[in-house]
């Protein structure tokens, strides 16, 4: 880190990564008082999380939550925010055309599904050491599956370049604007692919899962150091676009299938009107409706 070139640090201090309200109920009444004083999180800075609830809670939400199983991600991803949700989830990947044809069937997991009701902390280092501790068949092979994953996407994912009027957007940006990387890959994976192509010198820092979600991303990098008409996210999911409203920014979509159309029109006009300061309003309402249409109601192998 820049800020502690050539000093020694004692770093003892402690991060509350648990969702608002998470925490209350495990502390002695004693200390309620002091932890409420102490905490630093905002009434508007957690209204994401108050958001997600309600939308999660909402029937007609809900009802499409089998066509958007592989559309939804994030806070908005089946299981990602209720617990009770994960088995479902792994329930109707069995529904999947691809499963069906090939007379596939999916393994109970029920190790798997025990864990994921119970734990917050659904990425590989929690997995591993669950699986580590109790040395559940299920866990290791969940386990052995996701770094395989990781492994394989290092060994494939090659070549592969960024989509036209990327690295001419973000040329474009240089010297005008700070930009960053938020994004819920694995940084390895994101700094290599970055670094192949060149185009990490544009940003100012590439940030993975392992550092936090991507509304923490934003509010870490930007919420209370620019105006809000000054902070754009560019995104291609909804819950791209719930971490920038979470921040009071802007949002940029990359329309699903029309990714190359979408990154012209970024770099042809809504980088323009971003500096403009004509972007926010109509026009962006209008490209946030034109993304909103390309959310499926019915999964692909429905259709």
């Amino acid at each position: 880190m820049a800020y502690a070139e050539n000093q020694t640090i004692h770093d003892a201090d402690s991060h509350v990564m648990e969702l608002p309200g998470t925490l209350e109920k495990y502390l002695e009444s004693r200390y309620l008082a002091a932890f409420e004083a102490e905490n630093r999180i905002s009434r508007q800075e957690a209204a994401w999380a108050r958001d997600a609830q309600a939308q999660h809670d909402d029937p007609e939400f809900r009802a499409g939550e089998e066509a958007g199983l592989m559309q939804r991600k994030n806070y908005q991803a089946l299981g990602s925010f209720r617990s009770v949700d994960r088995v479902r989830a792994l329930d109707l990947l069995q529904e999947r055309q691809e499963i069906r044809a090939r007379n596939v069937t999916v393994p109970e997991m029920k190790g798997l599904r025990e864990w994921v009701k119970r734990e917050t902390k659904l990425g590989n280092p929690a997995l591993e050491a669950e699986a580590k501790k109790t040395q559940d068949a299920d866990l290791i092979l969940a386990l052995n599956w996701s770094t395989d994953v990781n492994d394989s996407v290092k060994k494939i994912v090659r070549d592969v370049p960024p989509f036209p009027y990327v690295r001419e957007s973000l040329e474009k940006l240089k010297g005008k604007a700070d930009a960053i990387v938020v994004s819920q890959t694995p940084t390895e994976a994101l700094v290599r692919e970055w670094r192949e192509h060149t185009i990490d010198s544009y940003v100012g820092i590439i940030a993975g899962q392992e550092l936090g979600t991507k509304t923490e991303h934003i509010a870490f990098a930007a919420k209370g150091k620019y105006p809000q008409e000054k902070m754009l996210m560019i995104g291609d999911a909804p819950g791209d676009y719930k971490a920038a409203k979470a921040n009071s920014a802007l949002f940029f979509p990359v329309n699903p299938g029309h990714e190359e159309e979408s990154w012209q029109r970024f770099h042809d006009e809504g980088l323009d009107r971003f500096f403009g300061g004509s972007y926010a309003g109509e026009y962006e309402d209008k490209l946030v409706a034109e993304f909103n249409k390309y959310m499926p109601e019915k999964a692909p192998w429905q259709s």
